[in-house]
């Protein structure tokens, strides 16, 4: 079969497009995260239910980080 051998590929594009959806916020909130902790592994990053920040998974716990990136709670 061809496909087979467009199977890496796809692969490749869905991780390249799911990356690029990030917004500037979701950027800013890694980068805090990652300047606070380098070795931090960052599971999520989406919309949080408070207003102006952004809900973060790293590791097991869960923080919010403005959109800003200036402040962690």
């Amino acid at each position: 079969m061809k496909f087979r051998h467009y199977l890496p590929l796809a692969f490749v594009v869905v991780a390249a497009c799911s990356q690029a959806a990030d917004t500037p916020a979701d950027i800013a909130a890694r980068a805090a995260i990652t300047q606070l902790v380098p070795q931090a592994k960052i599971e999520t990053v989406e919309a949080a239910p408070l207003p102006g920040y952004r809900q973060v998974i790293v590791g097991t716990q869960m923080v919010y980080v403005s959109d800003d990136g200036k402040y962690v709670l």
